[in-house]
Order: C-alpha cells, then sequence, then structure tokens
C-alpha cells in the first residue's frame, strides 16, 4: 500500500492518511474517525452512503471507481477484510454505528 493510500478506501490522497488529514473520496478524518472504529466499519459506513464522494471542495475524478479503490485498498491493505467483490451487486451495506461523518449533500 502507498504511504498516502486511505486505507479505508484506496484513493491516493495528496497529503496521506495523517494528522487529521480528511479523504476526499470517503471523508474519513484521520487521528479522529480511525481511532475508536475499524477499517472495516468506516469502509461499510461508506459503503452505506452509495458510496458517494465526500468532497465539495477536491473534484471528483473523471471515471471514478469507488469499487476499484477498495480493491486497491484491500489487497494491500488489512487483511480479513470484510467487503468482498462478490457483495457489490446492488447491496446495499448498512453501517450499524455513527462515525461522526458530516452529512453529505448531493
Amino acid at each position: 500500500m502507498s504511504e498516502n493510500m486511505c486505507p479505508v478506501c484506496g484513493y491516493e490522497m495528496a497529503d496521506g492518511p495523517r494528522d487529521y488529514n480528511i479523504c476526499p473520496s470517503c471523508g474519513t478524518e484521520f487521528g479522529l474517525h480511525d481511532v475508536n472504529s475499524t477499517l472495516d466499519n468506516l469502509r461499510t459506513a461508506w459503503f452505506a452512503t452509495g458510496p458517494r464522494w465526500y468532497s465539495s471542495v477536491v473534484p471528483q475524478p473523471a471515471n471514478w471507481n469507488p469499487f476499484a479503490q477498495v480493491v486497491n485498498a484491500t489487497r494491500g491493505g488489512e487483511s480479513g477484510s470484510s467487503i468482498d467483490a462478490r457483495d457489490w451487486g446492488d447491496r446495499a451495506f448498512v453501517a450499524s454505528f455513527d462515525i461522526q461523518h458530516a452529512e453529505v449533500s448531493g
């Protein structure tokens, strides 16, 4: 996994996942959201949003594919991830916890 890759969604961040940086793709704030939650739980909560592009400041890249990002994150990321490509069809992911994300509009 690259030093600047978000371990939650696999997005290559300008500044890596540290020091309260917020991933523009999934909205995880490192040093806050990841303190009391697992990467799997954060990833599941992001999937429950659609998954949607989080940032209103950083533009969504052309041909953005959140599913391909997650494959990158889980291949080189934490082992035993509960997100599996076979689960991605039309299935909705439900988060049973509040990760304190700001409301996503759009």
